[in-house]
């Protein structure tokens, strides 16, 4: 574990996992692992930040399958993030309720949260 989220684990034990932020943040801390997403990200013609968020949803997709991660509201935002269908759901309501596709993400993952126990 990088020496930054052990500080943040002590400073603040209470607060939720962000999922995304936590598989982008392994890869960075592994150079042969960094070097592929930048390698790849060029053979496929597109930007580093999107390589390190597919393979960040790629990590999170198979911890999921183990049923080992917790459900949280980052949970829910990486769901909805790595499921195309319901991505294009959340463009149609966001641009209904006129706000960005972050928040509508955001609002989708809360409601999700909070119906499903």
């Amino acid at each position: 574990m990088p020496e930054i989220e052990i500080l943040f684990d002590i400073y603040y034990p209470d607060e939720e996992v962000d999922y995304r932020y936590y598989y982008t943040g392994r890869i960075l801390s592994h150079f042969k692992w960094f070097d592929q997403v930048v390698e790849q990200s060029d053979n496929e013609g597109i930007s580093l930040i999107q390589g390190l968020h597919g393979h960040a949803a790629y990590q999170f997709w198979q911890d999921d399958q183990k049923d080992s991660l917790v459900r949280n509201q980052s949970y829910y935002e990486m769901k909805i993030r790595n499921n195309e269908d319901w991505m294009k759901k959340i463009r149609i309501k966001a641009k209904e309720s006129k706000i960005s596709v972050e928040e509508q993400v955001k609002l989708e993952a809360a409601w999700t949260l909070s119906n499903s126990k």
